[in-house]
């Protein structure tokens, strides 16, 4: 993600689990983390782990399900978009296709969002979903990453 300068700013970790991604984040210099998460356990774990690594301030945990947020993004407390947002469901509980485009629609992603989707293998995903552009698809195994970004228009392009 380096080289797609997206671990900046707000880092959205939806599917939390335990909370991996979004610490990392924090870690690598990005201002705050929102972790959302349904499972009672794991938002425990991620709040405990936010304070072993004295990041309590940075990261905020929503125990919430992840469609219901990207349906109403004030569920967060913010309604704007986020730099990075990290999306690593459980396999058999989504479909897709329907995840990707309801992430597509949400106010959560705006200009310069970096959306990282981790999905089987063998699931077939579009190069585009609305504003969301794929710029690369990775495969480890079972499991496959696909990046999306939504393009930051070029003021250049609009000068006389």
């Amino acid at each position: 993600l380096w080289h797609f300068d997206a671990v900046h700013g707000r880092v959205l970790d939806l599917y939390a689990g335990s909370g991996a991604v979004g610490i990392e984040g924090l870690s690598r210099g990005a201002d705050e983390a929102a972790f959302v998460e349904w499972n009672a356990v794991s938002a425990k774990t991620i709040r405990q782990n936010l304070i072993k690594l004295d990041l309590a301030d940075q990261g905020h945990v929503h125990r919430q399900r992840v469609e219901d947020v990207l349906a109403r993004p004030a569920l967060l407390g913010y309604q704007g978009p986020y730099d990075l947002i990290s999306v690593t469901p459980p396999y058999a509980e989504v479909d897709f296709a329907v995840l990707l485009e309801q992430i597509a629609q949400s106010s959560l992603v705006g200009p310069g969002t970096v959306v990282v989707l981790e999905h089987p293998r063998d699931t077939e995903l579009p190069a585009q979903c609305g504003p969301l552009e794929q710029l690369r698809e990775r495969r480890y195994g079972r499991t496959a990453l696909s990046i999306y970004e939504v393009p930051v228009e070029d003021d250049e392009d609009d000068a006389p």
